[in-house]
């Protein structure tokens, strides 16, 4: 959301590091996707998806959708990188 991103500029500047940082909104698929074609690579990547199994139901479904994400987030980051991924499923 906007307001997360604006907190997370906000922190990046009293934190001395906002020249190392940056921040994008955007579809997570096509972003991921974007950023491979272009050969784009991060030190840090953090994969916050919106909840995708809001019931057990939903769980397999889920499941491929959290691979397919960490798969193509895990090729976007650089050697003795990080991938932070968080899930509220």
């Amino acid at each position: 959301s906007e307001p997360a991103l604006q907190l997370a500029r906000h922190n990046a500047r009293i934190n001395g590091v906002a020249d190392r940082m940056t921040f994008h909104k955007a579809q997570v698929i096509d972003f991921l996707q974007d950023s491979l074609r272009a050969g784009r690579r991060y030190d840090v990547v953090i994969l916050d998806p919106p909840k995708l199994a809001p019931s057990r139901k939903d769980l397999d479904r889920a499941r491929s959708k959290y691979r397919q994400l960490n798969r193509a987030a895990l090729q976007l980051v650089r050697p003795g990188g990080l991938l932070l991924t968080c899930t509220c499923s």
